[in-house]
């Protein structure tokens, strides 16, 4: 049976797609353990004292005093000091970035834009 170059690369792109699939099952996340923090949480009027924060993948995964250590996961020791969510410069000047001004944003990158 001759296979026509359409089918071998409809075969082709099957098994290509089945392995990139199988590869991100089996792809462990990011993981870090900031331990011996001090948590601002911005909700509560106090620290969360001398306690341990996990981020899998860029988000917070759990917080408390005794997190068991993930396999693979990167340690931070924060030496008693504060740790805080990001915060978001709310206060900017879309004005000055409009319509060709200083910091015009047409041909801008996202690092330029973030600074």
């Amino acid at each position: 049976m001759k296979s026509s170059p359409r089918t071998v690369l409809l075969l082709f792109a099957a098994f290509f797609s089945i392995s990139v699939v199988s590869a991100q099952d089996t792809e462990q996340p990011n993981r870090i353990l900031f331990t011996n923090v001090n948590v601002f949480d911005g909700v509560n009027d106090s620290l969360a004292m001398n306690t341990n924060v996990l981020v899998e993948d860029n988000l917070i995964a759990s917080v408390g005093p005794s997190i068991a250590l993930p396999e693979g996961a990167e340690v931070i020791d924060g030496g008693g000091r504060t740790l805080m969510p990001g915060l978001i410069d709310s206060h900017t000047h879309f004005n000055l970035m409009l319509e060709g001004g200083p910091l015009a944003l047409e041909n801008a990158t996202w690092e330029e834009i973030g600074t």
